[in-house]
């Protein structure tokens, strides 16, 4: 195949017989336009990393083309770059796509997940229209724009959380979406939108207090409700559990109503003990009662941090080697003078448990070690 030394790869004509397996080698930047356009024979695609673009309709009804693994330095995929690919299942996007073209992966009924990187600001016109095995995507956090009928016609979609990055979508995006049942928003001032709702099983989850203002700018879901947003991070040895959710070394959301109360239980396991316990960033520890801790009637969105770990280590121990002596000292004092000192557990430098980690949990250190408590 006339691959090398080449800049970009033109159209050309390939036996379909031998192109099952395709691996464009380096030194190659872009796809041109039509370059395996209704190749039925293509089953998979390697893309050296060289590759910059796929132009439009490149691969464009490849029917038969199952996995493709994109260059790591990929940017843009055209418009109908994938459409019509019916036997391809999964697509991760490299981290420096920025653009996804219009009808990119319409009609690529056998996906069923796309990975997007954070780079990804744009989703344009039909780019997943009638991709109906997909259910599952995470929409980045620094997406910007998603075009009209984006993920129409994707019925096996079934949760939705919109980044409050978004700052356009265009109409018809979930028509046909019949197994989307959520839908989460977070802005405070929500954007304007028309003709939306995927149907009238879906909810929409809203602010608290801002049920109005989303009707106002279009959203006018027959299901719209006020939640908060309670996210869960739990890190070592032990779990968080919330109402029948158990978290453990993972994050995890979950909503609640307005204005009631939340009843949060922290579990370290067995030779363990809870190192840290934040929500939205105070410390929790000296209010906690066997390890519960009851929030009353929230008004926002909580995020809680909890860390477990091992409770043979003391406050103050700040590198974990079990004595507590100068080297703890002065790592907390490079801390606090930002100088970011090796092997540090900042979590155990706060040996007075107040939050704050600074000159007082110093003093206190030293008074133990050389008091020989």
């Amino acid at each position: 195949m006339p691959f090398k030394n080449a800049v970009s790869v033109n159209l050309f004509t390939i036996n379909g017989e031998e192109a099952n397996n395709i691996v464009i080698p380096e030194n190659i930047k872009t796809l041109r336009e039509y370059l395996f356009y209704e190749c039925p024979t293509i089953q998979s695609v390697v893309l050296a990393d060289d590759i910059t673009e796929i132009s439009d309709q490149a691969f464009k009804g490849c029917i038969n083309l199952s996995t493709i693994s994109l260059s790591a330095n990929l940017e843009t995929i055209g418009s109908l770059a994938f459409s019509g690919c019916t036997s391809l299942q999964e697509v991760i996007l490299p981290s420096k796509v920025e653009n996804l073209g219009s009808s990119s992966f319409d009609g690529c009924t056998n996906l069923s997940q796309v990975v997007m990187p954070s780079s990804l600001t744009t989703i344009d016109d039909f780019a997943f229209r009638g991709c109906a095995s997909l259910n599952n995507v995470e929409l980045p956090q620094n997406l910007s724009v998603v075009g009209s009928s984006a993920f129409s016609g994707c019925s096996s979609l079934e949760k939705l959380d919109l980044p409050i990055s978004i700052t356009s979508i265009g109409e018809y995006v979930f028509t046909n979406c019949t197994s989307l049942s959520l839908i989460v928003a977070h802005w405070k001032e929500p954007i304007t939108v028309t003709n939306i709702q995927p149907g009238n099983n879906c909810f929409l989850y809203v602010p608290i207090g801002l049920a109005q203002k989303y009707k106002n700018a279009g959203w006018n879901f027959s299901n719209l409700m006020e939640r908060g947003l309670l996210t869960v991070i739990a890190i070592g040895n032990g779990n968080v559990k919330y109402e029948s959710d158990i978290v453990n070394n993972k994050k995890q959301d979950f909503y609640f109503k307005p204005y009631s109360d939340l009843m949060l239980n922290l579990v370290p396991n067995s030779g363990y003990k809870i190192m840290r316990a934040t929500l939205n960033d105070e410390n929790i520890i000296p209010y906690l009662s066997d390890g519960e801790y009851e929030i009353e009637e929230p008004e926002d969105d909580l995020k809680l941090i909890v860390i477990f770990d091992d409770a043979s280590i003391e406050q103050g121990d700040v590198n974990g080697d079990r004595v507590l002596n100068d080297t703890d000292a002065i790592g907390i004092a490079n801390y606090v003078l930002k100088r970011a000192p090796e092997q540090f557990h900042d979590y155990w430098a706060d040996v007075n448990g107040d939050g704050v980690i600074d000159i007082t949990d110093i003093i206190i250190l030293i008074s133990k070690y050389t008091s020989g408590q």
